[in-house]
């Protein structure tokens, strides 16, 4: 489907596996309103590299479904895509080990406005949300929060890490409107 720019709505019934680039640029920059919810069946286990990257028609990514059982997200998944909610999977841990090469996985999504790191993630990876629409994250359990993984994030205002595990360089660099941080070990 990549680079189809007609398809205008998305829904993802029963699939073990979604390639690289699957829905890469798909979607036209003229749809003003998205109201397209993706709700990931339990049975996805794989989603490649650049899958959703630049897709016009992503609004809502919910993770939520259990038992959850995705072990892979690729580099730039959802990259510039227009997600603008979402729900990551809170039981099952994220902790880097099928997602140790994962970066920038979020990256540019400018109508996320907010994200809560669910307690069993042990890890944000680099640049997971690097020039992201962020105002608000909230970190529930004690995450490393990775190279460059809130970066340029303009609009972040509030972020709260209780407790956050490590902070790295340049997680929160050029975040000029950054004025609550409340982090703590």
């Amino acid at each position: 489907f990549s680079g189809c720019v007609n398809v205008s709505e998305l829904f993802i019934d029963s699939a073990e596996q979604i390639g690289d680039e699957a829905f890469l640029n798909v979607g036209s920059a003229e749809d003003n309103e998205i109201t397209n919810r993706v709700a990931w069946p339990n049975t996805v286990t794989h989603i490649g590299a650049s899958a959703f990257r630049s897709c016009k028609i992503l609004g809502a990514v919910d993770f939520s479904a259990e038992p959850q059982t995705i072990n892979y997200i690729g580099t730039r998944a959802f990259e510039s895509s227009r997600v603008n909610a979402l729900t990551l999977p809170a039981n099952q841990p994220y902790n880097g080990g099928n997602f140790s090469d994962a970066k920038a996985i979020f990256k540019d999504c400018k109508e996320l406005t907010e994200v809560t790191v669910p307690q069993k993630w042990t890890l944000v990876p680099d640049e997971t949300f690097f020039d992201s629409g962020l105002q608000t994250v909230n970190v529930q359990g004690p995450a490393v929060l990775g190279i460059s993984s809130f970066e340029e994030c303009d609009g972040l205002t509030t972020v709260t890490a209780i407790p956050a595990a490590a902070v790295c360089n340049r997680a929160f660099y050029s975040c000029d409107n950054l004025t609550d941080a409340y982090l703590s070990s």
